[in-house]
């Protein structure tokens, strides 16, 4: 994944901001409550980013490593192997409900064998 330098200022902005918060004068209550929300959506995107990456990391690895085969829920597989199963099975009901990104289901149709 690409460092942002924009994106990391902005976040750097944002934890000044809650280290050090502008007084009552300098800032109004709405305007406080849009920065905040603005923060920690942030921070929720990069963690949602970062842990969408790493699991798909996780399924390549796993489906280059078994010859192909993907991750089953069946109750003898491990719990990785279960744990893979359902995200990947999520993917496939996030990609049905119109909530995934393009470049999501590109790199996911990139994984040898992949069926939506």
């Amino acid at each position: 994944m690409e460092h942002d330098d924009v994106l990391a200022v902005d976040q750097v902005d944002e934890a000044v901001l809650l280290v050090d918060p502008p007084r009552p004068a300098d800032l109004d209550r709405a305007a406080l409550t849009r920065r905040l929300a603005e923060a920690l959506r942030v921070v929720a995107v990069v963690a949602s980013t970062e842990d969408w990456g790493e699991t798909y990391g996780k399924l390549l690895a796993w489906v280059e490593g078994h010859e192909g085969r993907f991750p089953s829920k069946r109750t003898t597989a491990g719990s990785e192997e279960r744990s893979l199963a359902t995200w990947a099975n999520r993917q496939r009901q996030a990609k049905k409900n119109g909530k995934m990104t393009s470049e999501r289901a590109a790199l996911l149709e990139a994984v040898p064998g992949w069926r939506w």
